[in-house]
């Protein structure tokens, strides 16, 4: 499952010419904190304050939350093999070592995916959820593009009015079918249990984890990327 690949064919593709469909409103559920988090960890700016960002600022905050997500489980772990080819957790890994940055994949979803600031919070919030129920899914340089982009395109239709059609955010994250993707967003909803709802103490922690990242940032080549390197791969 050659991500970088997928990524490179779909590049050439126009991504601006789908148009959006109002999604109808998510059925109600109860808050639910993440185990990970405090529940007492409540942040308190406004509600917007992500909205205030430029992408720039926002997409390298992003990068660099998962890339330290990346170093810390690497280091935890050490050389974790990827699931057997017949495991259904195995369809999140990339077969090979991606030839462009994370900051440049997420540059990408923020540009094209259109969604709101909201959704890349509880998007965090699903992985770590993931990851406490299949470690294996515990973010890696080889799983965070289809961990990343799965996670984004649930909570977007869990909270944002405006939905882009499963081809749409193929061509965008580099999926080669739609049938491929929606079994990535089957496999994630069905591991957590369709518990997507996220609590407000629990959102304003992970906003404020992104919202630090983006304070600290200095906009250098590759700042948030697995590798450092700062190549996009010639995915301009």
């Amino acid at each position: 499952m050659d991500c970088g690949g997928e990524v490179a064919r779909a590049a050439a593709a126009a991504v601006g010419t789908s148009r959006p469909y109002r999604a109808p409103p998510p059925a109600a559920a109860a808050p639910v904190l993440a185990a990970v988090v405090p529940a007492g960890n409540v942040y308190e700016e406004e509600a917007d304050a992500l909205s205030d960002l430029p992408d720039e600022v926002f997409a390298t905050a992003i990068s660099s939350v998962l890339g330290r997500w990346i170093d810390a489980n690497a280091h935890a772990s050490g050389h974790r093999p990827p699931p057997a080819p017949d495991d259904p957790l195995s369809q999140f890994f990339s077969s090979s070592r991606q030839p462009f940055t994370l900051l440049y994949y997420v540059r990408r979803l923020v540009t094209h995916t259109r969604c709101s600031r909201s959704a890349y919070v509880a998007a965090f919030v699903y992985l770590d959820r993931l990851a406490a129920v299949a470690p294996a899914l515990a973010v890696r340089s080889m799983n965070v593009h289809r961990l990343l982009l799965s996670a984004l395109v649930v909570a977007v239709k869990v909270l944002d009015d405006d939905v882009y059609s499963a081809a749409y955010y193929c061509r965008v994250g580099g999926i080669p079918s739609v049938g491929e993707y929606v079994a990535l967003e089957a496999t994630l909803l069905r591991l957590l249990g369709f518990r997507v709802a996220v609590g407000v103490d629990v959102y304003h922690a992970y906003e404020k984890g992104i919202l630090r990242a983006a304070a600290g940032i200095g906009l250098s080549s590759g700042e948030g990327s697995v590798d450092g390197s700062g190549d996009s791969g010639g995915l301009e």
